[in-house]
């Protein structure tokens, strides 16, 4: 198997007609359930960020409320993992800070409004934990109005931790 590089295939690509590069698009579409949705993504929801953005949200919520019926903390921390795995996904297709952090923030407010006591469990406790080091190391690449406002919901995650 060949290595080539993006200016290569970029070179390739521009000598293709666009018969032969919607055929391209389709195939790696048929490939991979990743490319499939990446490639849904910049068509359909790449223009209207916060439309995306309350869509995954939406989709937290819903897998959240599926969750419910677990009682058993491994089954919990296996969803909890799921909903990374999606947010992850979602955040690496946006490529945008700001909304990788709503994310994560909604996911965490999900996670503590749920009743759900993973402050008791450590593999639990350690995924929470996990997900303010990752709004920590965002914060500081976003614009410093948003820095200060995230700053200050961190801030509120945490303080709602130690109340509950």
């Amino acid at each position: 198997m060949f290595d080539y590089t993006l200016s290569d295939i970029k070179k390739e690509l521009k000598s293709k007609t666009s018969e032969e590069l919607l055929e391209y698009c389709l195939h790696i579409a048929k490939y991979k359930k990743d490319n499939k949705e990446y490639l849904g993504f910049l068509l359909f929801d790449q223009e209207d960020k916060q439309t995306y953005l309350q869509t995954v949200l939406a989709s937290i919520d819903q897998q959240f409320e599926e969750m419910q019926a677990h009682k058993n903390w491994y089954l919990i921390k296996k969803s909890w993992r799921k909903i990374l795995r999606n947010i992850g996904k979602c955040a690496k297709f946006s490529k945008n800070k700001e909304l990788e952090i709503q994310m994560i923030i909604h996911f965490v407010r999900q996670a503590q409004a749920s009743g759900v006591p993973y402050y008791a469990f450590n593999a639990l406790d350690l995924i929470i934990q996990m997900q303010y080091k990752k709004i920590r190391t965002i914060i500081p690449q976003l614009h410093e109005d948003l820095q200060h406002d995230y700053t200050r919901e961190l801030h509120e995650l945490i303080d709602y931790q130690w109340t509950s």
